[in-house]
């Protein structure tokens, strides 16, 4: 691209800043910081990253988190995963929402924004619910970058793993102890396992018992589980 067309987008800008340039122009605030080649904004630096996010030229993907953005320009971290604080078949999902520089603020809101337990084997949810503002932290860090690669390697070696570790042993571990007091509230102590139980009863009252066992298991008498009888498959021994 011709050094011309370079300054004259760099003065265009100079004279009616980012936004009214992109509007005018047609291009996105990526190539329009590559094109100006000057030190980056946060404010600039928010409309960046959701661009890149949603093209998914940033990483999108993070210790098992996926992460996107809403037609808003929110940026969610959402995954499902078993931690073992609940019985092994539950499934823990849970959402956050992070946007780096999120509305005009110069620094990064983290708040929890939705959790559930699911049966892993019927799909159930067991319980759900949402953020009631008790879980919002700041990630305060730097507020301009010197250009693009400095801006995405702040995504990648701060916002990623800062964000994460703030899930993880932040949020999670107080979320899992407000779900144990709510399944308490619904269900009485061990809340939980009684759930479970009411959901196996009702799938083994839905299923016939009788069915065969899957490929590579064998019966071997039946068993018992919450009174009713079904049959004991155990794995085929190699001659």
């Amino acid at each position: 691209m011709s050094n011309k067309f370079k300054n004259i987008v760099k003065n265009t800008v100079d004279e009616i800043g980012y936004y009214e340039t992109k509007k005018l122009m047609g291009i996105s605030f990526t190539k329009l910081a590559q094109l100006v080649n000057d030190r980056i904004p946060y404010s600039l630096a928010y409309e960046i990253l959701i661009e890149n996010i949603a093209n998914k030229n940033l990483p999108t993907n993070y210790e098992g988190f996926k992460i996107y953005t809403s037609l808003d320009g929110v940026v969610y971290w959402g995954t499902r995963i078993q931690t073992g604080r609940f019985l092994p078949d539950i499934i823990e999902h849970i959402d956050v929402v992070a946007t780096p520089f999120w509305d005009g603020n110069k620094w990064t809101p983290v708040e929890f924004d939705w959790y559930e337990l699911i049966n892993k084997d019927t799909g159930k949810i067991i319980i759900n619910f949402g953020s009631d503002g008790s879980y919002y932290r700041k990630i305060e860090d730097r507020t301009s970058f010197e250009n693009l690669d400095d801006l995405f390697q702040w995504y990648k070696e701060f916002y990623l793993p800062t964000v994460y570790k703030m899930i993880m042993t932040d949020f999670l571990p107080n979320i899992q102890q407000v779900a144990e007091d709510k399944l308490d509230e619904k269900f009485g102590p061990s809340g939980l396992k009684e759930q479970i139980r009411k959901i196996l009863e009702e799938y083994l009252t839905e299923t016939e018992l009788t069915e065969k066992c899957w490929k590579g298991y064998t019966q071997k008498g039946m068993k018992t589980m919450f009174g009713k009888r079904y049959p004991n498959c155990v794995k085929k021994k190699k001659k």
